[in-house]
């Protein structure tokens, strides 16, 4: 800021001293001349006093000095990320009533919305004119790429379905219906399930599949081989849930064998010869049976 001081009628050879009224300038808050300047490091309201020694006396002159404050602009973080086809929100808040802004780009408000790559800068200016600037460069991080796959149906007797948001790179994070965060979730009963997807950049992608409940094929052995090899070794009902069924078992004579509650699959022809045999399945709950013949080779 400028100042400067005249006599009338002129004093030859006077000498005006300054105190700008700035003690934390230090020895910059004096100065001597009648024209000097002084740049205040802050805002507030001071008085500049200018002194003239006169052979008749001293004179002094006041003024009141108002600094604005420059603005107070920081849009930290300077690097930020914006995910592919979102908006990303920067821009500045808390300044004073009055306080324009210009962006480098044309916008004239204190906050906006970004859709591209770039160096924003801003320039936010006081009621008194005090002007700051600063600048963020955002860059664009792609959507992680997520495919569940198509909607599927599921069958109480088979092996679960491992579900998988597929290939992603190092630093993503999962999150499925249930909270778990695996990158592969095992789908025990028909239902929908959702995972969201979240890549090192903060990026999210969701997909969901719908597992529909069908019922299992129905598969009844016809003949067992109960010698020790991996096969056939036992009477295993597929498509069915075992331990809903009751089971008896006669040989040609109509002699019954064996009958177990709650079947476990387990029948394996202990201390009978080869030879047929006949089944009789009944679901107690339901009152369905099957019934059939089944063939024993040692």
């Amino acid at each position: 800021m400028a100042f400067s001081a005249t006599l009338t009628p002129a004093v030859a050879n006077a000498v005006i001293s300054w105190n700008f009224g700035d003690s934390a300038a230090g020895a910059a808050n004096v100065a001597t001349g009648p024209a000097v300047s002084h740049v205040y490091a802050s805002g507030g309201t001071y008085t500049a006093t200018a002194t003239v020694a006169l052979p008749t006396g001293t004179l002094t002159a006041q003024q009141t000095v108002a600094v604005g404050a420059p603005p107070v602009l920081n849009l930290a973080p300077r690097q930020r990320m914006l995910c592919a086809g979102q908006t990303l929100s920067i821009g500045t808040s808390g300044q004073p009533a009055g306080t324009t802004y210009r962006w480098s780009d044309g916008p004239t408000t204190a906050t906006r919305d970004v859709r591209a790559a770039g160096r924003y800068v801003l320039t936010a200016t006081s009621p008194q004119g005090c002007t700051a600037r600063d600048s963020v460069d955002v860059q664009v991080a792609p959507l992680p790429v997520v495919r569940l796959g198509r909607d599927t149906v599921f069958c109480a007797e088979q092996p679960a379905i491992q579900l998988s948001a597929g290939p992603q790179p190092a630093g993503t994070t999962y999150r499925w219906q249930d909270g778990s965060t695996a990158a592969t979730f095992a789908a025990l009963r028909p239902g929908r399930y959702r995972v969201e997807v979240r890549n090192a950049a903060g990026c999210t992608t969701r997909d969901s599949l719908l597992v529909r409940d069908q019922p299992c094929p129905v598969t009844i052995p016809n003949i067992i081989t109960p010698n020790g090899d991996p096969l056939n070794q036992a009477f295993v009902l597929k498509g069915l849930t075992a331990a809903d069924w009751n089971l008896a078992l006669f040989d040609r004579w109509g002699h019954r064998v064996h009958y177990q509650e709650k079947y476990d699959n387990s029948w394996s022809a202990p201390n009978q010869p080869d030879g047929q045999y006949y089944y009789l399945l009944v679901n107690p709950a339901t009152g369905s049976k099957y019934q059939g013949w089944l063939q024993v080779l040692h």
